[in-house]
């Protein structure tokens, strides 16, 4: 191993960049295993050393950064009383060359971790967070991310190799109270960005619309704003013209929180590939434009709290592309909104992978519909089967899923999630065994009470019949769980 070549070595390490521990251990076999591992940890150092294997804090990372400082800048420090750390011998080996991202906030939590250690000003600590910030833009010529939540600094765009160091950044994380001249800044270099995340979205900002504008292809898109007064904000026409600029390369959509935009951006992206839209309380001007949008392309669509008919509608948009459908939490749940779901996912999803599906309570129509869904769907390996609690009634079985289930599920099929569905024993026993004798995949099978009744929670005598085909094999793994939060905890791909 020890001979291996660098190349060799490499494709290694970039395989182990989430094992910080088995990295770590690398850099001591020899030389060349140490210069191969460096800059695979020295990509993103502040995620490396919040790593809990290696350090509970940022007090090691930051006394190395400061012995690499110039010299310059160490005597400019010290003409301005900040006692530097002594302790620390400069490195063998220029760690700030292989920077990739940059996290302001990361870098303040530092600061305030010196502040209590060499008892500075928070004067001092400005100066510091300056002076490296300067040696990271003229050092580090490859920076890929960089993340502005506080950035106190308006003007480190104007350091020198600033321009070298920012032109091929490729994600941007930014809060929306940004001072507009920072964004002005970043708008004159950085050209390339693919993927932008805006925080506290709730307002227009013009240097953020300047940078949206200026991207060659902007290609994911997120913002978040979380807020609980009841308060309505103005719609951020600005940001949502910007974006409707970069709609033909935008292939993720990704808004969380309340939506301050008109919404017009929904018709407008005909090759997103991605669509999360998480709200609580969506507009009725965001249903009607989400149901008048065609997004062909489609692949994953990630819904919570919208009708039942809008979700109907984007799907029947789309043109058999869709893998994944999350719903999280739905409106309009009734018999002919679970049917037309159903039948909407049948005609226009032959390459669906995952889905969350709906059955009202009581009603045998909908599952004879699954037949058909999984006639259509046969690439189907997790599923989420909802039912309508409030329509149900308690003292019904619901075995006929069960037969539809052994006789018709895709064989693809791995994972298999209840919520209020209550089965017999005897039909139970019964689905297992057809289960096994079909010699299908083993079943990972999650049973969801959402509503803390008893009556959907598996029995003494159907939980021995689990733990028996679990040891057959025919059953992977079998869960209860009390909460609708985890309806797609094992769906990461």
């Amino acid at each position: 191993m020890a001979r291996l070549t660098h190349d060799c070595l490499l494709i290694v390490f970039k395989e182990l960049k989430k094992d910080i521990r088995s990295l770590f251990s690398c850099l001591l076999v020899n030389r060349l295993w140490c210069e191969t591992a460096v800059p695979i940890l020295w990509k993103n150092p502040w995620a490396l050393f919040q790593h809990h294997s290696i350090t509970n804090n940022y007090e090691s990372l930051y006394n190395t950064i400061i012995s690499l400082l110039p010299q310059e800048s160490k005597d400019f420090l010290i003409q301005n009383n900040i006692d530097l750390p002594s302790s620390y011998p400069k490195p063998l080996i220029n760690y700030i060359r292989f920077f990739q991202h940059l996290d302001d906030k990361a870098m303040m939590h530092m600061s305030g971790s010196l502040i209590f250690i060499y008892s500075q000003t928070k004067f001092h600590i400005f100066l510091i967070e300056q002076e490296i910030l300067k040696m990271i833009m003229s050092q580090s010529q490859r920076l890929k991310n960089l993340s502005l939540k506080t950035c106190k600094l308006k003007h480190f765009h104007y350091f020198s190799g600033a321009t070298e160091c920012l032109k091929n950044l490729v994600v941007f994380e930014c809060n929306i109270e940004i001072d507009p001249s920072i964004f002005y800044g970043l708008a004159q270099i950085c050209h390339k960005i693919k993927k932008l995340y805006v925080y506290n979205c709730y307002k227009d900002n013009d240097g953020l619309i300047s940078l949206i504008e200026v991207q060659k292809k902007l290609q994911h898109f997120t913002c978040e704003f979380n807020s609980y007064m009841e308060f309505d904000y103005p719609p951020c026409r600005g940001i949502e013209n910007a974006l409707i600029k970069q709609a033909n390369s935008l292939i993720s959509f990704n808004s969380q929180g309340q939506l301050t935009l008109y919404h017009l951006i929904y018709k407008k992206l005909v090759n997103l590939r991605y669509l999360k839209v998480f709200e609580l309380s969506p507009y009725p001007e965001q249903e009607y434009r989400l149901k008048a949008a065609i997004m062909p392309n489609l692949q994953k669509l990630h819904m919570n709290y919208f009708s039942l008919p809008t979700i109907i509608k984007i799907i029947e948009s789309t043109k058999g592309n869709l893998k994944e459908i999350r719903i999280e939490s739905e409106q309009g749940f009734s018999k002919e909104n679970t049917t037309r779901l159903i039948q909407a996912i049948s005609k226009n999803c032959p390459n669906l992978m995952f889905t969350t599906i709906l059955c009202y309570g009581g009603d045998d129509d909908n599952v004879k519909e699954l037949e058909k869904l999984f006639s259509a769907c046969s690439k189907l390996e997790k599923i989420v089967l909802v039912h309508d609690y409030f329509n149900t009634d308690a003292e019904d079985y619901d075995d006929e899923l069960l037969n539809v289930l052994v006789k018709h599920a895709p064989l693809n099929l791995i994972s298999l999630k209840l919520e209020c569905f209550k089965f017999s024993t005897k039909n139970l026993e019964r689905f297992f065994k057809r289960w096994k004798e079909g010699r299908r995949h083993s079943l990972s099978i999650y049973n969801l009470n959402v509503v803390y009744e008893d009556c959907f929670l598996f029995n003494d005598e159907q939980i021995k019949l689990v733990n028996k085909y679990e040891k057959e094999g025919v059953i992977k793994e079998f869960k209860e769980i009390d909460s609708d939060y985890e309806r797609f905890v094992d769906w990461e791909l």
